[in-house]
């Protein structure tokens, strides 16, 4: 079954402008109305009825008697009624919300298989870069023979088909990759991940503190930003413990930008600064090595470049950099 069909079978609604069909007041308030009017209606009828019927004070006595009985079996399905109404829309409400996870999880491979190749091609392009300068060394040397030169040609052209292929699979992986670039204000993005980030049971006991700088309006992914953010604050709470310290930093330093991940961990070693954020390379037990793929994807995304360093708070300091662009434009609300 494909993606498309997937998630059409599954009721799946896109669109981040929509919004619940339910009012909760306006239904409580006509609940309430159609509760009051039918027991209106019902005390009116039966005590016009009792009225006629009743000819002695134990013939009056009789008849208000199954009222309340009556009275009592009216409201209790009337409650049962509505009761059942709610329950079953909120039923229904819960299970598209189950398959729509269901489907959101099932297309995530497809989405880590599109980034990671976009950040492998980008790599290999970048190292092809390296191969075809030496290449044009060799093809300036004097000390060379026919043999040598076809060699030579051999390589390049080659190199060159490679090239070729890379950026047609980069074209390709940037299908997968969610979200777009647009002027949002950054600031707010940070906030709202970092409030949505401490529910999570990895750091709901973390001392999360922030120091970000307020209103900074900068053309971005939204959503490469979010995920990345979310993935360092999970990595920095699983150092410290779940209980550590994690201080976020967000600033503006002439036309660059730095978000900043700080934690009171126990470090990271010199000799893995530049490995650890090489894909699938993990130092934990039964990890992926992907952990750290959302923040060179972000930085790639955004021609920034990421760096680990040494935090004040004693443990790692992750930091990405990029170059403002379109800064000071109007921002789009941050979701």
């Amino acid at each position: 079954m494909t993606i498309d069909s997937s998630l059409k079978t599954s009721m799946f609604r896109d669109g981040l402008d929509e919004q619940s069909q339910i009012n909760p007041l306006k239904f409580a308030c006509y609940i309430t109305i159609l509760y009051v009017v039918l027991l209106s209606l019902y005390i009116v009828i039966s005590g016009e009825v009792t009225s006629r019927l009743s000819i002695t004070v134990q013939n009056l006595a009789y008849f208000e008697q199954y009222k309340g009985i009556v009275y009592a079996l009216v409201s209790g399905g009337i409650l049962f009624f509505l009761s059942f109404l709610t329950l079953n829309r909120i039923k229904q409400q819960d299970d598209l919300i189950i398959r729509q996870n269901k489907s959101i999880l099932s297309s995530e491979p497809i989405v880590i298989t599109g980034i990671f190749s976009a950040s492998v091609c980008h790599d290999i392009n970048n190292l092809m870069t390296i191969i075809l300068g030496n290449i044009e060394f060799l093809e300036e040397c004097k000390r060379r023979d026919d043999e040598d030169l076809q060699s030579i040609a051999d390589i390049h052209d080659a190199s060159t088909k490679l090239i070729s292929l890379v950026k047609r699979m980069m074209d390709n992986g940037k299908n997968y990759i969610p979200g777009q670039h647009k002027i949002t204000n950054m600031s707010d993005v940070i906030e709202n991940t970092i409030q949505f980030a401490k529910k999570h049971n990895k750091l709901k006991n973390c001392d999360i503190t922030h120091e970000i700088e307020e209103s900074l309006n900068i053309d971005i992914n939204s959503i490469l930003i979010e995920r990345m953010l979310i993935n360092i604050m999970l990595n920095a709470a699983e150092e410290t413990g779940f209980s550590g310290k994690l201080l976020i930093k967000f600033y503006k330093v002439d036309n660059l930008a730095t978000l900043e991940v700080h934690d009171n961990g126990p470090g990271v070693p010199d000799n893995l600064h530049e490995q650890i954020f090489e894909p699938f390379y993990t130092s934990k037990r039964g990890g992926n090595g992907l952990g750290l793929l959302s923040m060179k994807i972000c930085a790639e995304q955004h021609n920034g470049a990421t760096q680990l360093k040494k935090s004040d708070l004693g443990g790692a300091c992750f930091c990405l950099t990029f170059p403002i662009e379109n800064i000071g434009a109007k921002a789009q609300p941050s979701a």
